[in-house]
């Protein structure tokens, strides 16, 4: 089984490097009653272009608050945070959200599609409300041909699978011709053949299209589709490696949890 050295952190990013995400030195602190939970502590993370990079930990492990960091959904505290080039931190709320419906794409393990609308109106959304509805229909049929929604375009939510709506969604995402795809646990409300055939759909949108993924899952069974994965525990990174040196699931399962389990230093 591969080895492995754990780190307080990922290698730095490299200076003069643009990354599609840049995350250096972040730190994010909440209040729980008296206690302050440091969710992260100095985290530096880069992902390259095209590259599918999975974040890996247990619940409380901090990554989903680096997703939401990454995201510009949630603020930190100390460091910061560029995307496409461009730093979050600079930006008002409004601006991030204009900013975000144009370069990132979000998917979220609970869908987030409006019951009233049709998957394809679903997908619109993210044109309509930046208000570039003249795109829509050059940009509406490639989508539904590649994610296999065409029989289903005109469905509701609530007449879709819970994998026909993770596509709907993640065609959501994509509509904009995003910098990044942001997905926190997508797979976690579907079944195991479904999680899987959306992880499948991700591995062949990073290669086909070369989109940037992140998708943040505590199952090795999803990381395993990513080309890198980022461990996290206590609000650090603790290594990262890449999946193609393992034969099989087994052994990177084992490896995982062979790196999470080492106890933390006092």
């Amino acid at each position: 089984m591969p080895t492995s050295i754990l780190t307080d952190s990922a290698p730095p990013p490299v200076s003069g490097t643009t990354f599609p995400v840049l995350v250096d030195a972040a730190s994010k602190r909440f209040q729980q009653g008296s206690s302050t939970v440091e969710a992260l502590r100095s985290v530096s993370f880069s992902v390259e272009s095209g590259e599918f990079v999975a974040i890996m930990g247990a619940s409380g492990s901090g990554k989903s608050t680096l997703l939401h960091v990454a995201a510009g959904l949630t603020r930190p505290d100390g460091g910061r945070v560029l995307i496409d080039g461009t730093e979050l931190s600079a930006m008002s709320d409004g601006q991030i959200t204009r900013f975000r419906r144009r370069k990132i794409g979000l998917v979220f393990q609970a869908f987030n599609l409006i019951p009233s609308l049709t998957a394809e109106e679903n997908i619109a959304l993210p044109l309509l409300a930046d208000g570039q509805s003249a795109r829509i229909e050059a940009r509406m049929q490639p989508l539904i041909d590649r994610l296999g929604l065409g029989s289903r375009r005109h469905h509701r939510p609530d007449a879709l699978s819970g994998g026909e709506q993770q596509r709907v969604a993640i065609a959501r995402a994509l509509i904009t011709n995003p910098a990044v795809i942001l997905a926190d646990e997508p797979t976690g409300s579907l079944d195991s053949i479904n999680g899987q055939n959306i992880c499948r759909l991700l591995q062949e949108l990073c290669e086909e299209q070369q989109r940037t993924i992140v998708v943040v899952t505590h199952e090795p069974a999803v990381a395993r589709w990513a080309k890198r994965i980022v461990v996290m525990k206590d609000g650090q990174i603790l290594t990262q490696f890449p999946t193609a040196q393992f034969c099989n699931l087994h052994e990177l399962a084992a490896h995982y949890h062979d790196i999470v389990n080492v106890p933390s230093a006092s």
